[in-house]
């Protein structure tokens, strides 16, 4: 199964980001957009994992998610992968500083995945919102006008109460995630 960890987004919040893409799409071509309820903050891309292993990492995240309480997460500018210049993933920000239990969290959830060696320490952890992949047939798009005047535009904030195992099945029309397990923060004193 190729897994990944993410946070869902509010659908207001799904809605304004569906409108900057409709707005870049009026702007730029040769890019391959997310569909708007696909887009997800990644928290940790696992990769193949064996279905035998579910059951273990289920009971490790359900663990976890006790461990941190819900947050917010504010929405701000749009950038792109590796650079505006040359553009190959176009995407929304989360404003900085970064929140802390967004770190925490993000830390937390990789040192269960370390622990059997799921996966290896992401070092370069940024928390964006992917819109869109700038076709394989292109060397890239300058981005730089349209996306830096976004720098300061605030789209909206949502409330984290849980994140989320998600499986990715590939197809040659996009991926297609499923909800594999939901787990709540805790949810006391807050």
């Amino acid at each position: 199964m190729r897994l990944f960890l993410a946070i869902h987004l509010t659908p207001e919040l799904k809605n304004v980001l569906a409108e900057q893409q409709a707005e870049l799409k009026r702007k730029i071509t040769g890019v391959k957009w997310v569909e708007p309820e696909n887009i997800h903050l990644t928290i940790k891309f696992l990769g193949e994992i064996a279905k035998e292993n579910l059951p273990y990492l289920i009971t490790k995240f359900k663990g976890a998610a006790g461990k941190f309480k819900p947050f917010d997460l504010k929405v701000k500018g749009m950038g792109a992968f590796p650079t505006l210049a040359r553009a190959r993933i176009i995407w929304a920000g989360i404003a900085q500083p970064w929140p802390v239990s967004l770190l925490a969290l993000q830390a937390g959830l990789e040192q269960v995945l370390l622990e059997k060696q799921f996966c290896t320490l992401d070092k370069n952890f940024y928390p964006h919102l992917t819109l869109g992949r700038v076709k394989k047939s292109s060397g890239g798009l300058n981005c730089s006008g349209f996306l830096s005047s976004t720098a300061d535009k605030v789209f909206g904030t949502s409330r984290v109460d849980a994140f989320y195992l998600m499986q990715s099945v590939l197809h040659q029309t996009g991926p297609c995630y499923t909800v594999v397990q939901r787990f709540p923060l805790n949810l006391e004193n807050n």
